[in-house]
């Protein structure tokens, strides 16, 4: 859960539990113990839609609201900059 005095920005992570790119996805996340909220395209239909209205009317998961930027299927590392993520970290 995000408070309100986190560095992390608000992340809304849209994926499907059986697709291995959102498991990853995840999975840096809470690795990083960076805060998101999730939400299961398979099981809410205005959120698959919207998922296809950012991608040329493709389910791609996951797909990420950072604030309001939207980012398709990141990579980790794609994600670590995005994120002001260091090396180190």
């Amino acid at each position: 859960m995000r408070t309100e005095d986190s560095p992390w920005p608000h992340i809304t992570v849209y994926g499907a539990r059986w697709c291995s790119d959102t498991i990853r996805t995840c999975s840096f996340l809470n690795r990083n113990e960076i805060p998101y909220i999730y939400i299961d395209v398979d099981g809410d239909d205005d959120a698959a839609k919207q998922v296809q209205e950012w991608n040329g009317g493709n389910l791609s998961t996951p797909t990420l609201d950072i604030e309001g930027r939207i980012v398709t299927e990141p990579a980790d590392e794609e994600l670590a900059e995005m994120l002001g993520m260091s090396d180190e970290d």
